[in-house]
């Protein structure tokens, strides 16, 4: 597959390389494509007589050979243009096209697709927008693909709002980096677009380190990296100055060996920074990507604010209060960044889906990243969609061609292609058990969601939970009584079947009737994107999730044991702190109690061995969440809260929406319940933030 890359192309800005190079690099490496960034230069040097401009050019080409002799005669700008001309040279394919101001119609022809962006093509205050090759007026509507293209601006000059809307309508395939951009489409041509990651994150740290280059400055002792493109704030100095840090001025010619610094020296200068102090969206971008504490200045230009990008940036990695005029100056170093490597799994995850997807259209996600949540095939509206199991019993969707008629909502309701928003504040988390002895002792943890379901069910609700059926097969089913509980109690440790329970939610809600539904973080972000809008009568819970297991292993399992008639997987008949539950099995001949390390299942499930394939690369672990609730074991209670562990199971709680906080407070009465620190409920729990290892 044949791909041209239309963006800006600027030989003076870092962001506008590396971007660049992140987007080709992706498409070729991770799609098998090939990649030809495409420039439209005018003239063609040489041509018509025009000596000139081929001078120049030969003159440009010696200056990258040479560049030292270049900068004694020319000065440091030139040797600055020679190092970025020689890096996008050796790292980004590019094909320039003379002999017209815009990409000619007949282009079409030689390539399959055509992606514009990303950075600010749609800027229209830039003067030298090319509209009609940022909107691929040459291109096929089927052909233009749109990733995280941004506008640079909140709106659009009502002169200039019929080009726009011209230009966004032929898009077969529309995505924007910004979410003031996607304020914008939808205002213009009336779609909502998903906002995706810039093509600098796409790539890891690791990656970036290849392409990295050592600068001509000392990065062995500490130094403030300031890269200003509008104006700066020097009181950062006096700062630096006194912790005895040096400053690095990235773009003061009067500093020639940073002032000439090429994109690769740009990488290692921020990658080696103690503080970076920018007003530059992709400084800030590798400043989260390198993990360096970094600190956000103000800037406007004539023409107002600039800060669009930054805001949506910043508030998806939750860096809000990294501005300076925010920040005390004690505070500049401590930039917490645990957060940023699972946010960014999930943001890479969703971008590379969103590629897959528009790059092969009869697909809805890759299998290796579909959760099996059900909500594309609970959207079709020709139930041309059908869940099938794989060898593994794992179901995916398949969807029937001759049916579909390409409306697209399996692709919005897909939770990895379209996730649905999490909190950006947790409110609270919290360690606790039911005063209900019977119940807590009945599961797997401290027995909260007892409690929960009770609650709802005052209120005249149902709710929905995974339970064993007749073959104990692990099945969604619903609960409209307290009685029916005991089959939703206890961990299951296998993918359930959800079946058409989304549906049936929808319709319940509708009713006005109360729903909780419990599930697997997938699920309920499943769930919540075949929703696509909140219900104040609808409590989401969702667990700390290590993985699902093949449900096909789990029938061997069972086979393994004889004729079961029962089966707890995490009985406490052995207790419950430090990890001691245990299987507990009723066949024929007796009840057998099997220590959970014992059990070859367990061990084959905590090693990863049967797990999904999406479970590896699972975007939806992390503090921040979709769900209402999140409960689990809390594992290290005995450290955290030794008052809180008896023996008979502690759950962690964790609280993301007001919804929540509101159950959990009219639950007082019926719970034991300590607030604790955030961080002490993953300390023994990776699996709270961390995807399967395998």
């Amino acid at each position: 597959m044949k791909l041209g890359i239309v963006t800006i192309f600027d030989l003076s800005n870092y962001g506008n390389r590396l971007q660049n190079y992140a987007l080709s690099h992706t498409l070729q490496k991770k799609f098998g494509c090939q990649v030809e960034t495409l420039v439209s230069c005018g003239e063609q040097p040489f041509e018509n007589g025009n000596y000139l401009l081929w001078l120049k050019n030969r003159i440009a080409k010696a200056c990258c050979v040479v560049p030292a002799f270049a900068e004694k005669k020319w000065g440091v700008g030139m040797t600055r243009w020679s190092n970025f001309y020689r890096w996008s040279k050796k790292q980004i394919p590019t094909r320039y096209v003379y002999g017209q101001p815009r990409l000619p119609d007949a282009i079409r022809e030689q390539y399959d697709f055509f992606v514009a962006g990303s950075d600010q093509i749609w800027n229209w205050r830039f003067p030298a927008t090319k509209f009609d090759d940022y909107f691929l007026t040459f291109a096929r509507d089927a052909q233009k693909i749109a990733y995280a293209a941004s506008f640079g601006v909140e709106d659009i000059p009502q002169e200039l709002q019929k080009t726009y809307q011209e230009g966004l309508q032929g898009f077969a395939h529309l995505s924007v980096r910004e979410a003031a951009g996607a304020t914008i489409v939808q205002k213009l041509v009336g779609r909502e677009v998903p906002i995706l990651i810039d093509p600098v994150m796409l790539l890891t740290r690791e990656e970036w380190r290849k392409v990295a280059k050592k600068p001509r400055v000392d990065l062995t002792k500490p130094y403030v990296l300031k890269y200003y493109l509008g104006d700066g704030n020097e009181d950062i100095d006096r700062w630096a100055k006194d912790k005895g840090y040096q400053v690095y001025p990235l773009l003061d010619p009067a500093v020639p060996k940073l002032y000439s610094a090429g994109p690769g020296e740009f990488l290692s200068l921020i990658a080696n920074a103690a503080l970076v102090v920018s007003d530059s969206f992709h400084c800030i971008a590798f400043s989260i990507l390198f993990q360096r504490p970094f600190v956000v200045c103000q800037r406007r230009d004539k023409e107002g604010d600039m800060h669009s990008r930054l805001h949506t940036l910043l508030e998806t990695f939750g860096f809000q209060d990294r501005w300076m005029h925010l920040l005390a100056p004690s505070q500049y170093l401590h930039c917490d960044a645990s957060q940023t490597d699972s946010i960014l799994q999930a943001k890479r995850l969703q971008a590379m889906a969103y590629l897959q997807t528009v790059l092969q259209s009869t697909t809805l996600v890759d299998p290796k990243h579909c959760t099996g949540c059900t909500a594309c095939a609970s959207a079709c509206p020709k139930g041309c969609i059908t869940m099938q199991a794989d060898e593994n019993g794992f179901f995916h969707p398949k969807i029937d061609e001759a049916a579909c008629i390409h409306c697209g909502l399996c692709k919005k309701s897909c939770p990895v292609l379209s996730p649905p928003p999490v909190t950006m504040k947790l409110l609270a988390a919290y360690a606790a058990y039911t005063k209900d002895e019977s119940v807590r002792l009945q599961s797997s943890s401290g027995g909260v969601f007892t409690e929960l379901a009770k609650a709802v069910f005052a209120k005249g609700g149902i709710v929905y939970g995974a339970a064993y059926d007749k073959d104990f097969r692990v099945v969604h089913i619903p609960v409209e009584h307290a009685e029916g509980l005991s089959a939703l109690r206890g961990a299951k440790y296998a993918q359930s079947e959800l079946g058409d329970t989304f549906s049936q939610i929808r319709a319940t809600l509708q009713t006005g009737r109360w729903v909780l539904f419990s599930g697997t973080p997938c699920q309920v972000a499943g769930l919540k994107a075949f929703l696509k809008q909140e219900y104040d009568h609808l409590l989401t819970v969702d667990f700390v999730c290590h993985s699902v297991p093949s449900p096909k292993a789990w029938q061997n399992y069972l086979r393994s044991l004889g004729e079961v008639q029962a089966i707890s997987l995490r009985a406490k008949d052995t207790g419950w702190s430090r990890y001691r539950y245990c299987h507990k099995v009723v066949t024929e001949g007796g009840t057998r109690l099997i220590p959970s390390g014992e059990s070859p299942y367990m061990r084959l499930f905590v090693d990863g061995r049967i797990s999904r394939n999406a479970c590896g690369t699972c975007p939806f672990k992390g503090y921040r969440r979709c769900s209402d609730l999140t409960l689990g074991d809390f594992w290290g209670i005995w450290n955290v809260a030794p008052e809180m562990d008896d023996d008979k199971g502690t759950s962690v709680v964790l609280c993301q929406s007001e919804l929540g906080a509101q159950f959990l407070n009219d639950l007082a009465p019926k719970l034991v319940c300590q607030q604790v620190p955030l961080e002490s409920t993953s300390r023994e729990n990776p699996a709270m933030l961390h995807s399967l290892s395998r």
